[in-house]
């Protein structure tokens, strides 16, 4: 056998669909003819991935609801599915500007405040220790009702 013959076999070889003296000679010519071989070893390997996906069984309701969203899509006119094609995007470009926008507001209100230093800590005790010390000379109630709650 030549590897003319065997190329214009292959496909019915690997489906075995051809008669017992070929496939006898087919055989014997891929375990002696090495291109041979390697060509059916790249045509099998093609053949046995789409076989694979040939075998998929598909959804039992696929056609139902294809069916279902191509009689929506042509009751509603062809200007609404273009402006909510539009919308869409836009309205995410919209949303991604404003966080920015936001996120730098609050970046700027951060960066407005006093550096920590160690004059500033020290003030802030101070602060707090005066207010202790006023607090337990006067009456806790009347300058809650005061100065907090107008009374």
């Amino acid at each position: 056998m030549n590897c003319d013959f065997f190329k214009s076999n292959l496909l019915d070889f690997y489906y075995n669909e051809c008669n017992n003296d070929t496939d006898i000679k087919m055989h014997e010519h891929l375990d002696g003819c090495h291109q041979c071989a390697t060509l059916y070893g790249q045509i099998s390997g093609v053949l046995g991935s789409a076989d694979g996906v040939k075998n998929e069984t598909p959804d039992a309701f696929y056609y139902t609801r294809l069916s279902a969203k191509m009689t929506t899509m042509h009751r509603t006119p062809a200007y609404a599915r273009w402006m909510l094609r539009i919308a869409q995007p836009l309205l995410a470009a919209c949303f991604a500007i404003f966080g920015v926008f936001v996120g730098y507001k609050i970046y700027d209100k951060l960066q407005m405040g006093e550096p920590y230093t160690a004059q500033n800590d020290a003030a802030g005790i101070a602060e707090v220790q005066l207010a202790d010390e006023y607090l337990l000379k006067a009456d806790n109630e009347e300058i809650l009702n005061t100065y907090f709650f107008n009374e």
